[in-house]
């Protein structure tokens, strides 16, 4: 939330994502060329992923929900 009160799904960097509370997280991603990397936090599993890749050809989205799925059994 802004000060002027309007609401908005990023804040500082952090994108927020999806509505149900049992899957959605907050992430935040960067990188330059040859180099990707995503931090995603999952606040309401009490869990969350770090991904580095000297890479950018690889799917980021599937290796952190890979990642999530295994810490938290789902």
């Amino acid at each position: 939330m802004t000060a002027t009160g309007l609401k908005f799904q990023v804040g500082m960097g952090w994108f927020r994502r999806g509505r149900n509370p049992d899957t959605s997280y907050v992430e935040h991603l960067g990188g330059c060329a040859g180099f990707w990397t995503v931090m995603r936090l999952h606040p309401e599993q009490q869990a969350g992923v770090v991904i580095m890749g000297n890479s950018t050809s690889y799917d980021h989205d599937v290796v952190a929900r890979s990642a999530i799925e295994k810490l938290v059994g789902s």
